[in-house]
């Protein structure tokens, strides 16, 4: 069977200080879907996570393609794995138990 390659972008726009919104389209080659998060009282990490994360649920057996535009977010995604930081953990279970496979470009 062969995986399907979803590509997801995350677009993530400061208002105020610690109130970030994140545009996040999912692309899986036929289907094009987009979804706004809101998130106050935190910095511009958080969001990132929490919005990957919560689309991340909705897959099984997949490879991403993340596209953040953030080079820091890219470097730590792609070395997930070696990171300590609780959002880091939180996205590498849900990795394994989803069967989920990602690369931050």
């Amino acid at each position: 069977m062969t995986r399907k390659t979803i590509e997801i972008e995350q677009e993530v726009e400061r208002h105020d200080p610690g109130h970030f919104s994140v545009i996040v389209t999912v692309t899986d080659g036929i289907v094009h879907t987009s979804r706004e998060f809101s998130y106050f009282k935190t910095n511009r990490t958080y969001p990132v996570y929490k919005s990957l994360i919560a689309t991340l649920r909705n897959y099984r057996d997949v490879d991403v393609v993340l596209k953040t535009g953030n080079r820091y977010i890219t470097n730590e995604i792609n070395t997930i794995n070696e990171s300590e930081g609780t959002l880091a953990k939180m996205l590498t279970e849900l990795l394994f138990e989803n069967n989920i496979t990602i690369k931050a470009v």
